[in-house]
């Protein structure tokens, strides 16, 4: 059985005009480096790899925020780093891709793309029971 290493090309997600090299963590729009703070830079991450499903908000936060302490209120933390990233995203000139499925999660939206998503994909359904 033959293996392949992975390239360099296969670390690198794409949303639209977005760019993330996940081994350098590298986040470009149109070809210009943009300055994210790590953990919004990995909850970009988190939804461009799941692109099309619904990611809930403490999903999000283990995989994005390094700290042992818990908000008290996930859901409210992790909708603030969300607006703060979608922010930076539009003023580096990106198109609006990060949806909210209310009651539920955060979605990211390929904008070349004409079917809607689907909304019964969700990523850490499980983990808020």
């Amino acid at each position: 059985m033959t293996t392949t290493t992975p390239t360099h090309l296969e670390a690198i997600l794409h949303l639209g005009p977005i760019a993330i090299d996940l081994d350098r963590m590298i986040v470009q729009i149109h070809n210009s480096t943009v300055r994210l703070p790590p953990g919004e830079k990995r909850i970009l991450a988190m939804l461009i790899r799941r692109k099309g499903e619904v990611c809930r908000p403490a999903a999000l936060w283990r995989f994005a925020i390094t700290t042992d302490r818990e908000p008290s209120d996930i859901s409210a933390t992790v909708k603030v780093h969300v607006s703060r990233l979608r922010a930076r995203l539009r003023a580096a000139g990106a198109p609006d891709m990060i949806g909210t499925v209310w009651g539920v999660g955060y979605i990211a939206r390929d904008p070349d793309a004409r079917a809607r998503p689907n909304h019964g994909a969700v990523h850490g359904a499980q983990a808020e029971g």
